[in-house]
């Protein structure tokens, strides 16, 4: 019964990824950002992604707010967050790292995307269908904080249990991967495909896609020929305080009376805000 119930739940998401972005294309040619995610603890993570626009256009727009491009570690934090029926789990999305590939070596992870350093470039490439080619100094450097991927076949597949002990799993997802896998095998997701399409005989670099939850979140990488359902996806830290940092701020600034002013309007508003949600 899980699994027919996990097959029901990839159909509704699926639909719904199918119509939302449907509808963002029938919309004038325009760009448009939208925070769906604010920010709470522990993570405190505000994030904001958009539809239109090239990678390198929308990650410099993101850029400017100070917004940086998704990793795949804050991507499945907010996803055990937000839970499989959000948007940051119904959307496919570009995330920070590159599959960086070399002709009679391998392929690589890298959390160090060449891609990242001239987006705006690669975009343009993408667009015409050319890979994003690299020299030798720029694999040197991408692959100085990756990891070599033994891939017999273009993708292999890992258990959802085992993600704390895979090493790409580790790699990419950090001191959460084993906890993310659990979330997602609770979710009723027993493996990932990890699918690096082919292009062995050119040395380059690919933007690595995370897939949605009706594709398994599974994980790609993409040339930004725009094709496809993909949203680019930017998050922000924003610091958060309460009323007991607060006071303790004063007092090192010898600001005793103004304390108890200031905690007693926060309060105040504090109370009035939970009274208006209500």
């Amino acid at each position: 019964m899980k699994g027919l119930y996990s097959n029901i739940k990839d159909r509704i998401i699926a639909a719904s990824l199918d119509q939302t972005y449907h509808n963002y294309v029938r919309q004038k040619d325009e760009w448009e950002k939208k925070v769906d995610i604010e920010a709470k603890e522990p993570h405190n993570l505000e994030s904001a992604y958009m539809f239109r626009g090239g990678f390198g256009q929308v990650k410099a727009k993101l850029e400017s707010e100070g917004y940086k491009i998704i990793s795949l570690e804050e991507e499945a934090k907010l996803r055990m967050q937000e839970g499989v029926y959000s948007s940051i789990s119904s959307f496919c999305e570009l995330t920070r790292e590159a599959c960086v590939i070399i002709p009679n070596k391998g392929v690589y992870l890298t959390k160090n995307s060449p891609i990242m350093d001239d987006a705006k470039k690669a975009t343009r490439r993408g667009k015409k269908n050319y890979l994003f080619g690299l020299t030798d100094k720029q694999v040197s450097k991408a692959i100085e904080t990756g990891i070599s991927i033994n891939l017999q076949d273009d993708y292999y597949k890992i258990p959802t249990n085992k993600f704390g002990e895979d090493v790409l799993t580790d790699f990419a997802f950090g001191k959460i991967a084993k906890d993310y896998g659990l979330f997602l095998k609770e979710e009723g997701i027993d493996e990932i495909k990890v699918d690096f399409l082919g292009y062995k005989d050119i040395q380059c670099a690919k933007q690595i896609q995370s897939m949605n939850f009706a594709s398994k979140f599974s994980i790609t990488n993409h040339s930004l020929n725009r094709c496809g359902h993909y949203v680019t996806r930017g998050v922000r830290k924003i610091e958060t305080y309460n009323t007991n940092d607060i006071s303790k701020a004063l007092k090192e600034i010898n600001f005793s009376k103004l304390e108890k002013v200031l905690l007693e309007k926060l309060n105040k508003l504090s109370t009035q805000i939970q009274e208006v949600k209500k």
